[in-house]
């Protein structure tokens, strides 16, 4: 997948004609070609390139509602005359935020090991949200026994790939712990947790635990010198 877009206009990406050396070349005005899917009656608009600097924006316009996948190819037209094409490019065309989603990527970490955090959205279709969709709503978003690396999430965040994603560090407290999240957007499936849990992957040895294999020692020791005496005795 190229791009996720929302289904109005947009500027869905950029683009460059090159040469064979690869050097960005001006001048251009491309159009859309070989329209299929859901962008079969988009209207595709490029902005102007120049040779330095600028990138020429992409535009997708598609009717409100048509959503899905589809494909396009971008046209160039060369001073002969003569037409160079892109590669198709698949665009998923989807609505705004319907679902969330909150997960981890573990269940269980080491004191100080990194935490991903990562909250998802879908459309009401079930297609992840376009790229660049905001987080939207007064947010709350916290790991109970960690830290956030970094900026903390802002409602202002951007999504790519359908996705919002945060790293924490574990803290030092051993037990079970909670991610929550949730925001005031008027999508009403907000509230998420998830759970995970905080262990020393090598437990730490206390005295207390010495002392007790040292007398359980002992004891094996004496029972060893117990029984042979009885061996001896018997001789």
């Amino acid at each position: 997948m190229d791009y996720a877009i929302k289904d109005s206009s947009v500027t869905a990406g950029f683009y460059d004609v090159l040469d064979a050396a690869g050097t960005r070349l001006g001048g251009f005005a491309p159009a859309a070609t070989d329209l299929t899917g859901t962008l079969a009656g988009a209207a595709i608009t490029f902005g102007a390139s120049t040779a330095i600097g600028t990138r020429g924006a992409i535009t997708i316009d598609t009717v409100d509602g048509n959503r899905g996948t589809g494909t396009f190819k971008i046209r160039a037209t060369l001073a002969d005359g003569s037409y160079v094409y892109s590669d198709a490019i698949t665009v998923l065309v989807s609505g705004g935020i319907s679902t969330y989603a909150l997960s981890l990527d573990k269940a269980s970490y080491g004191p100080g090991e990194i935490i991903t955090a990562t909250i998802s959205a879908k459309d009401s279709g079930g297609r992840i949200v376009a790229d660049a969709t905001a987080l939207g709503g007064t947010i709350s978003f916290t790991l109970a026994g960690a830290t956030v690396l970094g900026a903390a999430p802002l409602a202002a965040d951007e999504s790519e790939n359908g996705k919002w994603t945060y790293k924490y560090t574990a803290g030092t407290t051993e037990g079970d712990w909670a991610a929550n999240f949730s925001t005031t957007s008027t999508v009403t499936d907000t509230a998420k947790q998830v759970t995970y849990k905080i262990a020393a992957k090598n437990p730490v040895v206390t005295n207390a635990d010495v002392l007790k294999q040292i007398v359980a020692l002992i004891a094996s020791i004496n029972k060893q010198i117990q029984a042979l005496q009885k061996l001896i005795l018997r001789r």
